[in-house]
């Protein structure tokens, strides 16, 4: 995943003119569709196009410390902090067809769910543009690592996601998987199996509108 979409709201108590606490919610959404995944491999029976589209979301609600510090009567600097929970989602199906075929067969499929604990810092700027309404830009970092995904693939079976290696006899590949199981996958062409870890881990820059009320 080399890019995100993400929202926040924030709801804010100021207790001194210099913090406030607060409560945040939002929402985070990526993918990887069908187009951007595939893969062409010629064998002797023909020519097959392979494709992983994958999609992870995820909800976080966290408790949130903002310390202000003037710098003027327009501009104020700020540092924040926030610690919670997310609940998150991941999405992937395994598709093959012949070169010469229309539409994809998809026969893997995964759906599992997860939460854990996720926690975020950041420094702003606010800019006051009347009494009440305030601009503001931010950079900050989040840590959330997500694993213990349950939920059901194709066959539907209920278990864990897995991430481990199987190896292609035909190709004579180890080629990289996750995979919903009812237990931690073991075999002669199966390696480094461990529980599937999702990383909603990362910088974040954004620009918002704050109204008093």
């Amino acid at each position: 995943f080399k890019s995100a979409t993400e929202f926040q709201a924030e709801l804010l108590l100021t207790v001194t003119p210099r913090l406030a606490l607060g409560l945040s919610t939002g929402y985070f959404y990526s993918d990887l569709p069908e187009e951007e995944t595939q893969v062409t491999i010629e064998k002797l029976t023909g020519t097959f196009v392979y494709t992983l589209p994958t999609k992870i979301s995820a909800l976080p609600l966290m408790l949130t410390a903002t310390y202000y510090i003037p710098l003027n009567p327009v501009f104020r600097l700020y540092l924040r902090g926030a610690a919670g929970m997310a609940w998150a989602k991941y999405v992937d199906r395994e598709g093959n067809k012949n070169i010469t075929a229309e539409n994809f067969g998809y026969p893997r499929l995964n759906k599992g769910s997860a939460s854990g604990p996720a926690f975020s810092g950041g420094i702003g700027m606010t800019f006051a543009v009347e009494e009440g309404v305030q601009f503001f830009v931010e950079a900050s970092w989040r840590l959330a690592k997500l694993s213990g995904f349950k939920g059901e693939n194709k066959d539907e079976e209920s278990g864990i996601l897995y991430h481990y290696e199987e190896r292609d006899e035909d190709l004579d590949y180890w080629q990289a998987r996750n995979t919903i199981l009812p237990a931690s996958p073991e075999g002669e062409n199966l390696r480094s199996a461990e529980e599937t870890v999702v990383d909603f881990s990362g910088l974040t820059a954004r620009i918002g509108i704050s109204i008093k009320f």
